[in-house]
C-alpha cells in the first residue's frame, strides 16, 4: 500500500470517500475556535496524518462559525 491520498481542504464527505476507495480507515476529530459555534453545514479537512497501517486521522472544522451566546465580542482592527 502506498501513501494515502492527500485530502486536506476537501469536504469531509469527499475525503472519506477518497480514503475508503484507497482501502483506508478514517478516524475523524473536530476542532473549533474558542467561544464560537458552528453555523454551517460543510466540514473541511485541515489536517491529516497516518496513525497506523491502513488508518488515517482527519482533523476537520466547520466552514462557518458565529459567536457563542454570552461570548465577549472579538476585537476588530480599526474599531
Amino acid at each position: 500500500m502506498g501513501a494515502p491520498p492527500d485530502v486536506v481542504a476537501l469536504r469531509l464527505e469527499e475525503a472519506l470517500q477518497a480514503l475508503q476507495e484507497a482501502g483506508l480507515v478514517a478516524r475523524v476529530r473536530t476542532t473549533s475556535p474558542p467561544r464560537k459555534v458552528a453555523a454551517g453545514e460543510v466540514q473541511r479537512v485541515v489536517r491529516q496524518r497516518t496513525t497506523a497501517a491502513g488508518e488515517v486521522e482527519l482533523l476537520v472544522v466547520w466552514e462557518r462559525y458565529v459567536p457563542a451566546h454570552g461570548a465577549a465580542p472579538s476585537r476588530q482592527p480599526g474599531g
